[in-house]
């Protein structure tokens, strides 16, 4: 059963990722999940910054069942999130936000919507 959510429709604008983090921030902290603050705005900014990039509009959701937060951020685009970067590559200058959430978030992955395009998702949980 879902006890919250928060949705937000974004602009491909570069103040995106802010805005983003920004609203996450305040939905938690009205929760008092004061303790993935850090983590949850670097998934959420990881994220919007690929969802900017396709240049179309798209979707934040937050869900938080209990003690664990659902992020999700949907978008235009059928195709696949693709981790470029490799650990220890230190010359990419590109292409490692999908490392950073696969090393805060619990589980993270993605899902195609049945009227195109997909969510990319990540599951954090308060310790």
């Amino acid at each position: 059963m879902v006890s919250d959510l928060f949705t937000l429709t974004l602009a491909p604008a570069k103040e995106a990722a802010r805005q983003a983090r920004s609203a996450t921030t305040h939905f938690l902290r009205e929760l008092g999940m004061k303790e993935l603050l850090d983590d949850a705005s670097l998934v959420v900014s990881e994220l919007t910054t690929n969802a900017t990039k396709l240049g179309q509009k798209f979707r934040l959701r937050l869900i938080v069942n209990e003690r664990t937060l659902r992020i999700e951020v949907s978008d235009h685009s059928v195709d696949e999130p693709i981790v470029r970067a490799r650990i220890g590559d230190d010359r990419a200058e590109d292409g490692r936000g999908l490392l950073v959430v696969a090393a805060l978030a619990d589980a993270w992955g993605f899902d195609v919507l049945p009227d195109g395009g997909k969510t990319v998702w990540a599951v954090l949980t308060c310790r």
